[in-house]
């Protein structure tokens, strides 16, 4: 049998994903975007990069979640130049109950989380002023650096991406089978959106629907500093990682909109954020803020996944087309799009995907800390 051409609209870490899965099968693929690849106006350049499988799951999140992970790790020992930079996640955002019952719950799931005590804590974490009296350490947990991992994982299924602004999708009856771009057509068996905030105005052009509740996210950039903290920490204030050239890396709380206060300025705002981790740790040097951006996440409404085939309001399945819409697509990329690809080739539902369908009834409207 032909194998399905392939035609990714989005070239984020869940459009690299697909394509490196994609590639791995020895599909026909083509990758397509109108942003440049890593240009910061994508989600994916302003993310935290945490991959994780912790708090804020049910059963099949965290499967979905746990199961990217270690999908991440054995990429990370074929992809050249896909590394982690920060490993060991380290979360005290929560009163002491709540992040028993958390430790409780996932380490029964197989999480390998421990709970750790203010001694404990100050014996891995020398750097730490204000130490907490209880925490969760998860060994396991990591960062990329968004950028290189996309472009590791393209040259890695040996993809170059297209720059063309996407205008519409292109159906007959119902079937998609190609994009409307600014140079005019391009066609493919499978059409993969992997458009993040992008998606619903496509999925209009077919009289298909997604509804969106993205959230705003305050990132901060230090000047570099001499390597000193090897691990994420996630504080009930602040969540702060060490990228692979000294840069600190930081963000305030998880759980809601991060913008300025009214009447504060973005630089102000990241300013202060920059100087409430100067405050939380022993640094080697004075931080001076770099670079900062306030990103846009990108969440379906009820805080889950959307996965797979699409229907039209009619009830009617859209063949040709394939949707992956989330936060975080950082945690998510791996299984997401191995499992997606799969799904796609076979024909097959995966177990896995199979809660997160477009129009499922999935909702569990929550946060967004999930890195």
């Amino acid at each position: 049998m032909t194998p399905p051409s392939v035609l990714i609209v989005g070239s984020g870490i869940i459009g690299a994903g697909f394509a490196y899965a994609a590639a791995q099968r020895y599909l026909p693929t083509r990758v397509i975007s109108s942003l440049p690849v890593n240009s910061g106006g994508t989600a994916t350049a302003n993310s935290w990069a945490w991959i994780n499988a912790n708090t804020d799951n049910d059963r099949s999140y965290f499967d979905l979640r746990h199961a990217s992970m270690q999908l991440w790790q054995r990429w990370m020992q074929i992809v050249p130049d896909l590394v982690a930079s920060s490993s060991g996640g380290f979360v005290w955002d929560m009163d002491p109950e709540t992040l028993r019952a958390f430790a409780a719950c996932h380490e029964e799931w197989g999480y390998p989380v421990e709970l750790l005590s203010a001694d404990a804590i100050a014996a891995k974490l020398p750097c730490l002023c204000d130490v907490p009296a209880l925490a969760a350490y998860v060994p396991t947990e990591m960062a990329i650096e968004p950028g290189d991992a996309v472009s590791a994982l393209l040259a890695a299924g040996a993809i170059e991406p297209e720059q063309r602004h996407v205008h519409s999708l292109m159906i007959d009856q119902d079937r998609v089978y190609g994009v409307m771009t600014d140079d005019g057509p391009c066609t493919a068996d499978e059409i993969i959106l992997a458009s993040g905030n992008g998606t619903p105005a496509l999925l209009e052009s077919v009289g298909a629907a997604i509804q969106m509740t993205p959230t705003t996210g305050l990132l901060v950039k230090t000047q570099p500093l001499p390597k000193f903290l090897p691990h994420l920490l996630t504080a009930p204030d602040y969540h702060v990682r060490q990228t692979c050239t000294g840069q600190l890396l930081i963000g305030g709380t998880f759980n809601h909109h991060q913008t300025p206060d009214a009447g504060q300025s973005q630089q102000d705002a990241a300013t202060e954020l920059a100087a409430r981790v100067e405050c939380a740790l022993h640094c080697p040097a004075s931080l001076e803020v770099a670079s900062f951006s306030l990103g846009q996440r990108v969440i379906p409404k009820g805080g889950r996944p959307r996965i797979g085939r699409i229907q039209r309001s009619d009830g009617r399945e859209i063949a040709g087309l394939y949707l992956a819409v989330m936060h975080s697509g950082i945690s998510n990329a791996a299984a997401v799009a191995d499992h997606g690809i799969a799904e796609i080739v076979t024909g097959a539902p995966s177990p896995l995907l199979t809660p997160f369908r477009p129009g499922s009834g999935a909702i569990h409207e929550s946060g967004s800390r999930t890195g």
